[in-house]
Parts: C-alpha cells; structure tokens; sequence
C-alpha cells in the first residue's frame, strides 16, 4: 500500500512553475518550443524521526521552505539539506546547522557548514562533507570532525554513519560516534553501484539506479525497478514499476 500527502501549490508560496529549456551552448536545434513548463519537486529525505523535504523549482533554485509530513514551515533561506527530528527538523544553511519546531521558530544554531544531512537516531543527524563528517547530537552537542568520504552514499543505522565498503561489496564500513570505524558483514553480496538505504537484523533495503531491492539473509525477497510515481484522482498514492 502506498499513502500519500497532498500539499496543495498556494502553501508553497515562493515556488513557481518555470519554464527551462536546454543547456546553452552545443544543442542541437529541435523544431518547437524551446522552453517547458517544470513544476517544483520535493527532494524528500529521511530519518527514523520521519520526512522531511525541500522544495526545488524546475530550475534547481531551492525555496525557503520545509515540508514536515503534511506541514509546510517557512525559512529564512533557502535550505542545503533538511532531516527531519520528533519536534520539527534540521535544516543545513550555508554557515548554520539549526533546529527548526514545526511552527519555524529557532530551537538552536550549530555553526557547521557541508553538503548534506543524515538523520541519525534520537533526533540527531549527521553532517557529513567531502571528505569530513560530524555528529550532532539533539541537544546540538558537536563530535568531530571525522574523516569521511561517502557523502552521497552514507546512511545511519542507530547511531553510526555507514556506507557500502569501497573494496568489498560484502560488507559495510560504519563510522561511530568517537570517530572510530569497524567493517560490519552483510549476509550476501551487493552488485556494483548497489548501495544500501535500510539495514536491519533481517532485511537489507538498496537501491542499484533506480531498481528497489528487499534482501532477506542472502536471497532477493523483492525487486522493481521504479519507473514513476504519483497520486489519482482520490489522492491515493501510485508507484509504477517494471519486472516486478
């Protein structure tokens, strides 16, 4: 069963339909219009805390707004990356690390900068840069920096951040919250470019492209590759998969 939140566009206020067109320089001429209208998209993330997401126009300019669930709360800029926490959210700006309740209003601001937010459990999050990661702790207490080089791939399980180990596809390399990093085994192997979104005691959730996997032990108990989304008519939510 999928669910859906409808959000409608007047709660958006600062998000536009823009038209976009090619990128400039060496394309190829085309008869028609050269421009399209693109609707903003939610870049949705997710925590043990719940979703979060960020409103991002068809031309990649950032909104200053938050989704929570099914509120919308307003920023005082736009946003590098949101994670949602039990009593609101992160949000990541430019020079500030701040926890938001859901009316918007400041709790706490963590000087930090980089790329992107990770929520961890108990309403922490990892900050995690090129090569760097922190952990930040609830309350906002700060540990690091730790060396770290799998922003993009990286996911929290309790407190660690762990990705895919780059040398061996069967297991995890996991970084703790005193900056120490273990290898943690997997029950099978992981195919090139599979990364893992989800592990548990019994079930490993990854994602190869855009192919969904459900790993028990080491068989395959699911695989669709998701091709689109979105909701009907009745507001009830639809995934459109392939082979599967």
């Amino acid at each position: 069963m999928v669910s859906a939140t409808v959000i409608p566009w007047n709660r958006l206020p600062g998000a536009a339909v823009v038209d976009v067109g090619p990128p400039t320089g060496g394309a190829i001429e085309l008869p028609g219009p050269r421009t399209r209208p693109v609707r903003p998209h939610l870049e949705v993330s997710a925590s043990p805390a719940g979703l979060a997401a960020r409103v991002v126009q068809g031309d990649g300019k950032v909104a200053a707004l938050a989704i929570r669930d099914d509120e919308v709360i307003a920023l005082p800029a736009p946003p590098r990356s949101v994670s949602a926490r039990s009593d609101g959210l992160w949000a990541l700006f430019d020079d500030s690390l701040v926890h938001h309740d859901r009316q918007g209003h400041v709790q706490r601001r963590v000087a930090a900068s980089g790329m992107g937010l990770i929520g961890a459990a108990h309403d922490a999050v990892w900050l995690v840069g090129a090569e760097q990661a922190w952990l930040v702790e609830a309350g906002g207490t700060t540990h690091g920096p730790f060396a770290w080089r799998d922003p993009l791939t990286a996911l929290a399980t309790g407190d660690r951040l762990c990705a895919r180990d780059r040398r061996d596809g069967r297991k995890l390399m996991c970084l703790a919250r005193d900056g120490s990093q273990a290898s943690v085994a997997l029950a099978g192997e992981l195919q090139p470019l599979e990364h893992p979104l989800l592990v548990e005691a019994d079930r490993l959730i990854t994602l190869q492209g855009a192919t969904l996997r459900v790993r028990r032990a080491a068989a395959i108990a699911g695989e669709w590759t998701v091709q689109a989304a979105g909701i009907d008519a009745a507001k009830a939510g639809f995934v459109v998969t392939a082979g599967g």
